[in-house]
Order: C-alpha cells, then structure tokens, then sequence
C-alpha cells in the first residue's frame, strides 16, 4: 500500500512539474506571436455583439470562447495576464484529465507515466494549449467526453453539446460522429426506425445533435456577412497544402500526413515513427482491451471522419494544431501497444524510459521554437555584449516588437532603443530579423524575409546570436 502511495505521488508530481512549466512559459517568459496580438486586440476593443460577425485581419475564432474572454479581460488586472488566464487554465485541467485517465486506463504504474509525459512535455501540445485559441479546448473537452462518456451522454448531452460546439469548432466533429456512429450501428442491426432513433433514451441522439444545428445556423448566418469571404479566400490560401486531394496524389498526401501526426505528436524521425507505428496496430488489432476500449474508437474515429468529410469540402484543414484534439487517441494507442509488449512477457521497461525520455528531450529541443519572445530579446540587447553598438531592425521585426509593446501596453519591458534598418543603411552595427519557425514533414525549418536574403548574399551579415523568434547578426559596412 505505501509503495502504491509513493509511485501515485511521483505521478502527481510529474503533473505539477508540467503546472510549473505552464505557469513559467505563461507568466515569467510571455510571448505573444502575431496572430494572438490581432486576435487580442479585437477581443479588447470590439464588444459582444461585434465578436459574433467575421473578423478583420483574417482572425477568427468560436463565439462562446471570444465571449468568454471577452468577460475575463473585465478582471482588474493587467490585461496581458487575464487575456492568457483561459489558456493557462485550460492547459492545466488536461493534464488533471490526463493524470485521471492515465489511472483509469492503466494499473502499471511505467504506463501511466509515459501515457502522463507526453501531455506534460510535448512541445506541441504544450504550446497551442497556451496560445490564444480554442486548440487547448478542442483537447480538453475530448478528454472530458473520454472520462465521463456514460455520465455525459446519460444526464449532460444536451448542454455538454451545445457548449462544445460553441466554445470549439471540434465539438461539431463529436457531436455529428457520435450520432453518425449510431446511426450506422442501427443500420448494420437492421433496427433503423427513425423516431424511435431521436426519441430512444430520453432523446439522446437528438440532445447531442442540438449543439450541431446551433453551430451549423450559425455558421450559415456567418458565412453570409460581410468579411466571411476574406477570411475563407485566405484560409483556403493559407492551409491549401492541408486540404486532401481528390486525386492520385491522395496517397502520397496520407501517407505524409499520418507521418506528421507522429513528428508533430513525438516529435522524432522516421526510424522511430516505424517502432510507434507497430505499437499502434498492437493496441488496435492484439490488446486484450480492445474490446472494452471499443466505444472509445468508435467515436474517436467517427469524429475524424467528420473532420475528414468537411476537409475535403474545404471547409475545415487537416493540419497541425488543428488536429491537436488527435492527442488521447494517438498516445492511447500507443501506450496499450507498450502493455501488450508486457502482457505477453517482453520486457517493455527499456521502450518505456525512452518513450519518457524522448518527451522530456523533445520539450527542451522545443525551447528556441518560441515565437516572438521580446522579453528575452530586449534582456539580450542590453546586455555588455551590445553596448555602444548601433542596432537595426529589418522591417517584420520591427513590426512585431511595435506590436508586441503595445498589445502588452509597456507592462513586461520598457521600450528599447534601435534603428529601422533601410536598404540605403551603409554603417556597420548589429541587424536583427525576424525568423519563423515551423516543423514540416521531414525536419524543422526556418524563414526569413525582407532585406536579410540580400545581406546574405552580399556577406553583409553574419549571424552571432538568436533569440526565440529572431535572429542576430553582425552587419559590415557596404563597401
């Protein structure tokens, strides 16, 4: 009884090394990138009834989730801090959520751990359920459906729903899957009757498919006001590499796609996603539990199917942070495929430390992956290693540092001195850019714009330092 004791406080602990670092990320070290600086920005300045109709700069997001931080900015506080207070919060209850199902899924203790790790370090999660956007919620309310899935579909359905399409754009995704998987059921049975269908246990199918009619009107009366055709031409644009393709390429687009899943979700390369991938089809096909995690499946696919449906209707992408909500099921999968290994006598120990390890690792590699961190950078330039030397911005750094300072309006750093830097600068001194960090397919990369590609190729520039979302170079005169 004691070492049980022991090993659930040691989970437990694991749980709050993962509340520090949010908290650390969230509130000593804060970074705000572009789009939570617009998106901010119109939750602080337009009021309820605005927050209903499309957005400008091409920010959108659920009308429950902007409403809801709409009355949380009202605190009197610092509204740089109570803008990030959903997200912080909401980021927290999933690893109480994973901790909790973590128990309920697994009786070894190196199970619940890995199963535990992975929502605590990886960078991926950790970092979209901190940003200003609804991904955190996307995860959350698929770990709660996962915990209490008899409770809410007995008493709570209807508002459970109903609040999840609202808050959560993948609330749609469940509440149709959900439905759509019974519907097929009932077929399969041969014991389709529609009312009987509805009107079963309490109305049960139709209370889950009022959150879908609710956001299916909404979303007609929005895609019908003026903006709606901006924001749907630049979303097309922007994510068009994530649409499925109707065509041969189809196979190519799947198979890179499930590979991302993995990098994006492990965060490691091809020799590993092939070890994970055999751990999956062991959960799925030989786990003794799959039948007792059959529901599980059933509405977890079914949801991705609906996901899959509106893809290829453009209507929804397919693409990183938006299948955040994927989590649960992919390291569900994954951490059964590690107890078949031990119910059939391999010894798992070995896989499982790595697997922790690998999470711990990937986190730290994450790091210099931050977007936007001006606090550092400023920290940085007024260090003795800048002093007396003349410092240019190129112009999106510039941009974003502007932006940054006024969004936070002066509460976490002081204005800095520098220079605009001109295509006619000819003096020496340091040049900052701006750099964009995201993970492809196959490996991490890095863009920069504006000036810096010139300055590269006239060896103007040499880079000497970076900073989480900037570069920093020392710049030559021009001969």
């Amino acid at each position: 009884m004691k070492t049980l004791k022991n090993k659930n406080t040691l989970l437990i602990l694991l749980v709050c090394i993962g509340i520090i670092i949010r908290l650390y990320l969230q509130f000593i070290t804060p970074c705000f990138n572009g789009d939570e600086i617009l998106l901010g920005n119109k939750i602080k300045f337009k009021g309820f009834i605005d927050l209903l109709y499309p957005l400008s700069d091409y920010q959108s997001a659920p009308p429950l989730y902007l409403w809801i931080q709409k009355v949380i900015i009202q605190i009197k506080i610092p509204f740089w801090i109570s803008i990030k207070l959903l997200s912080t919060v909401v980021s927290i209850l999933i690893l109480f959520y994973a901790y909790l199902l973590a128990k309920s899924f697994f009786e070894n203790v190196l199970l619940q751990f890995v199963f535990v790790s992975f929502f605590v370090f990886n960078p991926f999660i950790v970092y979209h359920t901190l940003t200003l956007k609804q991904y955190g919620l996307d995860l959350l309310l698929y770990m709660v459906l996962l915990k209490e899935y008899n409770l809410i579909l007995k008493k709570y359905s209807l508002v459970f729903f109903l609040i999840w399409c609202l808050i959560s754009n993948v609330g749609l995704f469940f509440s149709a899957g959900i439905v759509l998987f019974r519907f097929i059921e009932k077929i399969r049975r041969k014991e389709f009757k529609f009312l009987p269908f509805l009107t079963n246990n309490h109305y049960s199918n139709l209370k889950i498919m009022v959150g879908s009619i609710v956001y299916i009107v909404y979303f007609l009366w929005y895609k019908n006001q003026s903006g709606y055709t901006e924001i749907r031409l630049y979303m097309e644009s922007y994510w068009k590499a994530n649409f499925i393709p109707l065509d041969l390429s189809i196979f190519k687009h799947g198979i890179l796609f499930l590979y991302s899943v993995l990098i994006y979700f492990i965060n490691f390369r091809i020799y590993l996603a092939i070890i994970l991938s055999v751990l999956i089809a062991l959960a799925l096909f030989k786990n003794s539990k799959y039948s007792e995690l059959n529901h599980i499946y059933k509405i977890s696919f079914s949801a991705i199917f609906i996901h899959i449906i509106l893809n290829i209707c453009h209507l929804y992408p397919l693409g990183d942070r938006l299948f955040l909500y994927f989590a649960p099921i992919v390291y569900l999968m994954l951490v059964l495929g590690l107890e078949f290994l031990k119910n059939r006598g391999i010894k798992f120990f070995i896989l499982g430390i790595t697997l922790i390890g690998i999470n711990l690792m990937s986190f730290i590699d994450y790091l210099p992956y931050r977007e936007n961190d001006v606090l550092h950078l400023s920290q940085l330039l007024k260090t003795d290693k800048y002093k007396n030397k003349t410092i240019y911005m190129n112009g999106l750094a510039n941009k974003d540092i502007r932006s940054f300072l006024d969004f936070t309006e002066g509460q976490i750093i002081d204005p800095f001195p520098y220079k605009l830097y001109r295509n006619d600068t000819s003096d020496q001194g340091i040049y900052v850019t701006r750099v964009y960090h995201f993970i492809g397919y196959l490996e991490k990369s890095t863009l920069e714009y504006d000036s810096t590609i010139d300055l590269k190729l006239k060896k103007r520039i040499s880079l000497i330092d970076q900073i989480d979302g900037y570069n920093i170079y020392k710049l030559q005169a021009k001969q």
